[in-house]
């Protein structure tokens, strides 16, 4: 199957295009995505750490049943952003917080946004209090997940802070991340559709000279020999282009001078053909006696006709790189009583 030289182009171009910003976009946001999650468990484990110590009375209490009132929390819960609901985030520390998170900065762990998703259970993993959506009413304990309660020098249970709670999604953040890759992926497709309106419009620029140097040299094979193409490009096309100008006027050129040349050996070789007939038309009629002055004056002209005939072939020879040419002394008044002597029949016959 055929497959033009423009489609080629475009679809080269559109594939690295493609394939670029799969990579970039691809990768910025799962990147984007790990980052988070780094930032997101290291927060979470810091904040549980924290409020640890706090629990332990209440989770021996709890424990032992003799409480049942909520657990203390240490941070007040800040006001709730409108975009997230039941995520008792500042607005503006959660902006300050995700740029300084994004630019390597800061110490994120230790923002107080409140803890709004927690699961405490007892040292057996039985769940004393949940306000996470966590299903289960038992929670295996987990130390590389889980931070120990410890009271009176003794673990009375574990907390569990976010991130940290098993088969729970990622915090409300992730979906702010999401939907920033969803915009991402939607950019991206735009930034494609313009780069395919600039490669149609760059392989259009690209291929056009060449369509243009394929009809000249189809009427040149067709014999069109006068045929120029726009020369006004300052690049490698505008060099092309003048080159096959030049090319093509070599060949006019070069084919004037063949016609001229066919012409002119025809002429050349009429004229000792016609002094032949001449003289023999004169000595048939009475003339010329035929003696063996006018019989040399044939042999004569029979020898002219011959070389002109090799010169002839000398002249097809002149394109060869190893032709020299002979350069000789000729004697012009004999030349011109040659000539004269030659013409003189025919000028007899015309009066």
């Amino acid at each position: 199957m055929r497959v033009s030289l423009g489609t080629k182009i475009l679809g080269s171009f559109m594939l690295i295009v493609s394939l670029s910003l799969a990579t970039a976009v691809g990768s910025g946001n799962r990147l984007t995505r790990l980052r988070f999650g780094e930032f997101s468990d290291a927060r979470d484990l810091s904040r549980a750490q924290a409020l640890a110590p706090s629990l332990g009375e209440w989770a021996e209490s709890a424990s032992e049943g003799r409480n049942v009132s909520p657990p203390p929390v240490l941070n007040p819960v800040m006001p709730m952003m409108p975009m997230m609901p039941g995520v008792a985030v500042d607005n503006g520390r959660m902006s300050r917080m995700m740029g300084d998170m994004m630019m390597g900065r800061g110490d994120w762990s230790r923002e107080p946004l409140g803890f709004d998703r927690l699961v405490i259970t007892d040292t057996t993993g039985r769940v004393l209090w949940n306000n996470s959506g966590y299903r289960e009413d038992i929670l295996s304990p987990d130390g590389r997940r889980s931070v120990a309660i410890r009271h009176r020098g003794r673990n009375v249970g574990f907390l569990y802070l976010g991130r940290m709670i098993p088969d729970i999604a990622g915090p409300p953040e992730i979906s702010l991340i999401r939907s920033a890759g969803v915009v991402t992926w939607i950019v991206a497709s735009f930034v494609f559709l313009i780069a395919l309106a600039l490669g149609s419009m760059l392989t259009r620029h690209i291929i056009r000279p060449v369509k243009i140097l394929n009809r000249a040299a189809g009427d040149v094979e067709s014999g069109r020999l006068d045929t120029r193409v726009p020369d006004c490009r300052k690049d490698e096309m505008g060099d092309l282009s003048r080159s096959f100008n030049s090319m093509t006027a070599s060949l006019e050129s070069a084919d004037r001078q063949r016609r001229r040349l066919v012409a002119d050996s025809a002429h050349e070789l009429r004229t000792p053909v016609s002094l032949i007939r001449a003289r023999i038309e004169m000595m048939e009629e009475g003339v010329y006696p035929m003696d063996a002055v006018n019989l040399a004056a044939l042999s004569d002209e029979a020898q002219r006709l011959s070389r002109l005939v090799d010169e002839l072939k000398v002249l097809s020879e002149l394109e060869s790189p190893v032709f020299t040419l002979d350069v000789e002394t000729v004697e012009l008044g004999t030349l011109l009583n040659d000539v004269v002597s030659a013409a003189e029949p025919v000028a007899r016959r015309e009066g």
